[in-house]
């Protein structure tokens, strides 16, 4: 299936330079220009502008395609975790192995507003369901986090950003945020008040 649609993605870019390699040969040959250089200059550009214009079709068809088998990928994923969005361990379970023994489970909301170090330090001492061992997430395990459960409406957390325990790579007071709006990540500053949720190995 993949490779028919690109075989037919294939023929519909040549085919549509050949059309516009013989309309801009049609104008070239019917121009009023006496000049047959300026001729050459305008079939150029013609062509030019026609391969610019195919390139730009393949790659925004072909972006689309791989953007579409990523999603599948990750909702295959949530849909062969059966343990994923389940209630259990103290929280919601966002991942487990393939026996389902082992994962990563997080609070059932997020547990307030705080700067990164206070939050670091709520998420430590969180008890829920007589488990003490909570931590707050990593950049990664945020991303997993927003992808598995509040992509697929699972567990009651706001559109906001949340703190993640990633240290900034090049910024030593700031640290990596997830956006649960959009999904994408940034480097915020460490005293800002922001949104944190707890996690636990299992």
């Amino acid at each position: 299936m993949k490779k028919n649609k690109k075989i037919k993605t294939i023929i519909f870019v040549s085919l549509f330079m050949t059309f516009c390699f013989v309309i801009g040969t049609v104008v070239v040959s019917n121009t009023t220009t006496i000049d047959p250089i300026m001729n050459n200059y305008i079939l150029i550009f013609m062509v030019s502008v026609n391969i610019i214009s195919s390139m730009l079709i393949l790659f925004n068809l072909f972006e689309a395609e791989y953007n579409l088998e990523i999603s599948n990928s990750r909702q295959e994923e949530f849909i062969n975790n059966l343990h994923t969005g389940k209630l259990a361990e103290g929280g919601i379970i966002v991942y487990t192995d393939q026996n389902g023994e082992h994962g990563l489970v997080c609070s059932k909301t997020e547990l307030g507003k705080a700067e990164l170090e206070d939050a670091k330090m709520i998420c430590l001492n969180y008890e829920n369901d007589e488990y003490t061992d909570w931590r707050l997430p990593d950049k990664d395990e945020l991303q997993l986090i927003y992808s598995m459960l509040h992509e697929n409406q699972i567990g009651n957390f706001e559109d906001k950003y949340f703190w993640s325990s990633s240290e900034s790579e090049n910024i030593q007071s700031n640290s990596w945020t997830q956006n649960f709006a959009d999904g994408a990540q940034s480097s915020e500053l460490n005293q800002l008040k922001l949104q944190f949720i707890a996690i636990r190995d299992f």
